[in-house]
């Protein structure tokens, strides 16, 4: 994954943030798309649904990020417990 990459998905995560996620949500569909078990992009793409209202698409994305950490991953799990929290919340954070 080159640079352009994650300067696509962290700019799309700056739209969510700042109240544009209906902007941000085809861009991440696409990086899903192209990258459907990129942990990542999915939890982005989970942070679009929620943001646009669509909390079942958002939980069950979510659900598939934490599902693609690998088990013992040197830094992704600290990620992935925050995820699992998030999820068990009911809510997207």
């Amino acid at each position: 994954l080159g640079s352009n990459f994650w300067g696509t998905l962290y700019s799309q995560r700056v739209r969510i943030a700042t109240g544009h996620a209906p902007e941000a949500l085809p861009v991440l569909k696409g990086l899903a798309v192209e990258n459907p078990e990129h942990a990542e992009v999915l939890y982005a793409l989970s942070l679009a649904y929620a943001a646009v209202g669509r909390q079942e698409d958002a939980r069950t994305t979510l659900q598939a990020a934490i599902d693609a950490v690998p088990d013992r991953h040197p830094w992704m799990t600290w990620l992935r417990d925050r995820w699992k929290q998030a999820f068990h919340q009911q809510g997207v954070q």
